[in-house]
């Protein structure tokens, strides 16, 4: 019955396409139009003729501006009608640009058949895609909304992506009517998106390998103030913090200038904000400030940035990247108590070196007295032995004089009365000689004394002499373990320069 009527229409649309209404339907028959009617009949036939010619002309204006339309976004229209009673499929209407979109040209070789669309379903789509097509059909209610992405196989046997959206009417006992839909080719946009995903990809597996962690934001309507300005932050940025995806870190900008150490966010801010502001692109965004890790310890880190801009200077996408400083801080700060350290050592070998110097020269001039008092020392010593030469010889003379006042006294003593004046003289210088010779004896006793203290003198002097040669060489060396310690300390202060840069 349904196909019948469809005959009966399409014959009518044969009559009309064919240019006139040559005939007409009368009592539901279709008659000629050359069979007899009356002129008011045939002045109704002209009408129809006019309002027919009219519709076509304005059927032909749309459907050119369809096709227009679907060569233009590269798609192609699809029908289906269903049996009022079972609401089966009892038609399809593939249109010819979709035909044309997957390299067939007419119903010859692509039928009007749901087997020829199914029949080029990709094997690893045709589950999903018919599951949501069924599962379309089978909701009554209409919220169930059709619109996949699939591949189909094309005349050549290579696969394209396509898009299918449909709409379904129903009658009101819920049965299926009319499911009319539109095929998109997008191969280029899915194509287009794996490349980006590789990309992306690439970017994180290069982004790995970088200790930096890179950022971007696109600005929307021209206004770098939108607060929904898209974010996006790398995978490495967030492990440097601590995070590991968009869940613990979401692609916000509160994410970051959250994180920011109280003591440096106003500076952030106001660094970024004038970088992206300043129309005429001088203004850098180079900073450095501490950012909050997940665990809640704060490092440091250098951000820089850069913004892509129209000619007027507007910006458009904003992006930069971070870096952990906080070792290289940590490494100035020792550097620098390193610094201070071997400045104050090196002073203090100075001062050394100087005391040292000073040292040398006052033992080299103890050394030189001493060396005068050893010359003394062997004068004064050779006056000693001088005088106890004269002694001996005082000694001598008597020991000689006491053995002539003995030989007088006894020739006194002979004379009798006549040599007593004799004898009181050779008494007096008997005494005279005991005196000098007990006399010389104490002054050789204390010369010979004097002597060995001198001798002992000599040799300590000469014990110190060698003591303070000793020491010089001592001094000398210690001079030199010095400047070698000086020359160490400004090696160890060039590798410490070394350990900030």
């Amino acid at each position: 019955m349904f196909f019948k009527k469809i005959r009966d229409n399409d014959a009518l649309l044969d009559a009309i396409q064919g240019g006139s209404v040559d005939n007409v339907l009368k009592g539901g028959k279709l008659i000629s139009n050359h069979e007899a009617v009356s002129e008011s009949e045939k002045e109704a036939i002209q009408r129809i003729n006019d309002n027919v010619s009219e519709i076509m002309e304005y059927a032909n204006g749309e459907t050119a501006k369809l096709n227009m339309v679907n060569e233009i976004i590269h798609s192609g229209m699809w029908e289906m009608y269903f049996d009022p009673d079972s609401g089966e499929i009892n038609r399809v209407n593939w249109s010819n640009e979709f035909r044309r979109m997957i390299g067939y040209k007419d119903r010859s070789d692509f039928p009007d058949t749901l087997d020829a669309w199914t029949g080029k379903l990709h094997p690893d789509d045709k589950d999903m895609v018919l599951s949501e097509f069924n599962a379309t059909l089978a909701d009554k209610s209409n919220r169930k909304k059709y619109d996949v992405d699939y591949r189909l196989k094309t005349k050549d046997g290579s696969y394209r992506w396509f898009r299918a959206a449909g709409n379904l009417s129903r009658k009101p006992n819920g049965v299926p009517e009319i499911f009319i839909g539109i095929f998109i080719d997008i191969t280029e946009q899915i194509e287009q998106k794996r490349q980006l995903e590789l990309e992306t990809q690439r970017h994180d597996a290069i982004d790995n390998t970088l200790s930096e962690g890179s950022w971007s934001m696109n600005v929307i309507g021209r206004n770098p103030s939108n607060p929904d300005n898209p974010f996006w932050w790398s995978r490495q940025f967030r492990h440097l913090l601590g995070y590991q995806d968009e869940r613990d870190f979401p692609n916000v900008l509160n994410s970051w200038s959250d994180s920011l150490h109280p003591e440096d966010k106003q500076a952030a801010l106001d660094a970024f904000n004038k970088h992206v502001n300043d129309y005429s692109g001088r203004t850098p965004f180079d900073i450095e400030y501490r950012l909050r890790k997940k665990d809640g310890s704060y490092r440091w880190f250098k951000a820089v940035g850069t913004t892509v801009r129209e000619s007027d200077g507007t910006p458009i996408v904003v992006a930069g990247s971070i870096l952990d400083i906080t070792d290289s801080k940590k490494n100035k700060k020792i550097e620098s108590e390193m610094r201070t350290s071997v400045n104050n050592l090196t002073n203090a070998l100075s001062e050394m070196t100087k005391t040292v110097d000073q040292a040398t020269k006052d033992m080299t001039g103890v050394a030189e007295k001493q060396s005068e008092i050893v010359k003394s020392t062997d004068v004064i010593n050779e006056s000693v032995e001088a005088s106890l030469r004269i002694i001996d010889i005082i000694q001598d003379i008597a020991s000689e004089t006491n053995l002539l006042s003995l030989n007088a006294s006894i020739e006194a003593a002979r004379a009798g009365e006549a040599g007593r004046g004799f004898a009181v003289v050779a008494e007096e210088v008997g005494r005279l000689a005991v005196t000098s010779t007990n006399t010389s004896e104490e002054i050789a006793q204390t010369l010979n004394h004097m002597s060995e203290t001198i001798k002992r003198m000599v040799d300590k002097t000469v014990g110190i002499n060698e003591n303070i040669s000793s020491q010089g060489a001592a001094m000398e060396e210690i001079n030199a373990n010095i400047e070698e310690l000086s020359a160490m300390a400004e090696t160890i202060n060039q590798i410490s320069k070394g350990l900030s840069e």
